[in-house]
């Protein structure tokens, strides 16, 4: 046994050794192959490595460049806004320093502070003028707008990387290009155009432009200059309201010169940017602000969306006089095109929102205010001052060819819209309630909602409607002149001679400073510095008459009367008749 198991075991020594010879082989033959591999395409790899960080460390550059640019943009806006104008009595244009208002809008106040306690803006000559500085930083923000490229589809990245050595520093510039297939998108947007297929309105398209820009920012750190470069090419795509709902309003003066409507329609959209959440459409025969500032452009911050106004002719075997007032008016038919949206309300330009109408937007049906010039109340006809539609091509065109039907049209297109829906289309208008719309002269007549526990009213006035038409005016007359004196810069029209003094009336209209406010802060906004503007705009002038010498005059005209802040209790008891001043310069003649 002993002689047969040494046997054995040395007949299995010989396996043992070369299955560890296989195995030892085996090791350092994979210890060799992968020395060789290291050694050839190890520097690939590092090389490859070293690209993905250093392209890593580029995007971070890209994104914190883009952080800035956006953090430089909003600083830039916010300094714009709240560096308001100059009155023409050297104080700040817009300042609300009445009735206890802030100096300025609440959403400023990070700035605001630095001009409480002032009395005026006066720039120090000494220094370079802030208006400059920030056109320069326009500049300057405009060629290093960003531009944000998103591909769909698979991108190839190639990257070649060149090292410069120099005598005390090593510059390493990377050199990363993109190319690929699909869309691309930018947020650099130049301008809006409105495009129509045919000469009459049948159909409205919104068209955003986006224009060839070309990008190159340069990055520099005590180490490493990074230059990245990106081009986008020019293309034309339809413009989709972001909302289904809007309101729309127009504003159209074709005096020259005058502005009337345009200023009443930027009073509106101001208190629609405070009171509301929806997007503003303008139809305008304007294309630039009277100092010369491109209107669209201009009002892209105030959520405004401007289209030309089109010419809709009334039928021309109408014989009536009043048809000639109705002329216009008669324009607002068009927005029945504006078949982008699926709901509108419809705002004239010469009216005021006191409180959110947002929730119009929620009620099924159409709605419109009470035509209750007289104030009898819940009157039963339509008036198109407010106006809840749902826009159609079908009833664009039928309301046109309604229109053609009728041998008379004295009460022009709300008449037409209201016997349009009621007889042809069977579909009854609603009609709001008169806490909700009514005319400016109405005000007070209106019952309160606000009631004591026995139902009697509260004392006070407790009822100004969420939309008031008009403020009203002398001799309650709907007359150009007169019908909405509070609602306009016209000062002159607001001047009313009792007695042996001159009072502004709107002073005593519960809305007249409220209105004012509003049109001077979007004015505020838009850096409007028009005579005018800025005349009825300086609280010195609007509410102390206090003399402001015109500039363009050669200071050889007052152009802010002298006022009273109270009337003459004589006269007030007596009851005496006065006249606005226009009327008595006329009397004079």
């Amino acid at each position: 046994m002993p002689v047969e198991a040494a046997t054995q075991s040395t007949s299995e020594q010989p396996g043992l050794g070369l299955a560890a010879s296989a195995f030892l082989f085996f090791v350092f033959g994979s210890c060799a192959c992968l020395m060789f591999l290291y050694w050839c395409y190890g520097p690939v790899l590092n090389r490859h490595t070293m690209h993905q960080q250093q392209l890593h460390r580029q995007l971070q550059l890209q994104r914190q460049q883009r952080n800035l640019l956006r953090h430089l943009r909003l600083q830039l806006q916010q300094m714009r806004d709240d560096m308001p104008p100059m009155g023409p009595d050297g104080a700040a244009l817009g300042r609300l320093d009445c009735d206890g208002l802030p100096d300025f809008p609440q959403s400023h106040d990070a700035l605001a502070s630095q001009w409480q306690g002032q009395s005026s803006w006066n720039p120090d000559p000494d220094h370079e003028d802030p208006g400059a500085v920030l056109d320069n930083l326009a500049k300057m923000l405009n060629h290093l707008q960003a531009v944000e490229n998103v591909t769909s589809t698979t991108t190839v990245t190639t990257v070649t990387m060149t090292t410069e050595t120099a005598t005390s520093q090593t510059r390493t510039t990377f050199t990363s290009t993109q190319t690929g297939t699909g869309t691309t998108k930018t947020t650099s947007r130049t301008s809006s155009t409105l495009t129509s297929t045919t000469t009459s309105i049948s159909t409205v398209t919104f068209t955003t432009t986006l224009t060839t820009t070309t990008l190159t920012i340069t990055t520099t750190t005590p180490t490493t200059t990074t230059t990245m470069t990106a081009t986008t090419r020019t293309t034309t795509i339809p413009w989709t309201p972001t909302s289904k709902y809007a309101y729309v309003m127009m504003a159209h003066d074709d005096v020259p010169g005058s502005f009337e409507h345009l200023w009443g329609a930027l009073a509106l959209v101001r208190m629609l940017q405070r009171l509301s959440r929806y997007p503003i459409v303008l139809l305008t025969n304007s294309t630039h602000l009277p100092d010369g500032k491109d209107l669209a452009t201009t009002l892209q911050g105030m959520n405004v969306h401007i289209l030309p106004v089109r010419r809709v002719d009334m039928p021309k075997h109408y014989s009536v006089p009043q048809h000639d007032r109705w002329q216009v008016a008669f324009w607002k038919l068009q927005i029945w095109a504006l078949t982008m949206f699926t709901k509108l309300i419809w705002l004239d330009s010469d009216s005021l929102i006191s409180r959110s109408i947002d929730w119009l937007f929620q009620r099924p049906g159409m709605w419109a205010q009470r035509d209750d010039w007289t104030c009898q109340l819940k009157q039963p006809n339509v008036c198109s001052g407010i106006f809840l539609l749902y826009p159609s091509l079908e009833d664009f065109q039928g309301l046109l060819a309604y229109a053609e039907e009728l041998t008379e049209l004295p009460n022009g297109d709300q008449q037409l819209i209201a016997q349009y829906f009621t007889i042809k289309r069977q579909r009854a208008i609603n009609l709001l309630s008169d806490v909700d719309a009514a005319f400016g002269q109405c005000l007070g007549k209106t019952p309160t909602p606000y009631l004591n526990h026995d139902k009697s009213p509260v004392w006070g006035f407790w009822s100004v409607p969420a939309f008031v038409h008009k403020s009203g005016g002398w001799q309650n007359a709907n007359i150009p002149a007169y019908s909405n004196v509070c609602f306009s810069i016209n000062m002159m029209r607001q001047r009313y001679l009792q007695g042996n003094l001159t009072i502004n009336i709107c002073h005593y209209h519960p809305l007249g400073a409220y209105w004012r406010n509003h049109f001077c802060e979007a004015a505020w906004q838009l850096h409007i510095s028009l005579p005018e503007v800025a005349y009825f705009c300086t609280d010195s002038c609007w509410y102390l008459g206090k003399s402001i010498k015109a500039a363009d005059s050669g200071g050889s005209s007052d152009m802010c009367s002298p006022l009273s802040t109270t009337i003459n209790y004589q006269t007030y008891n007596a009851k005496t008749l006065g006249l606005p001043i226009p009327e008595v310069s006329r009397q004079v003649r």
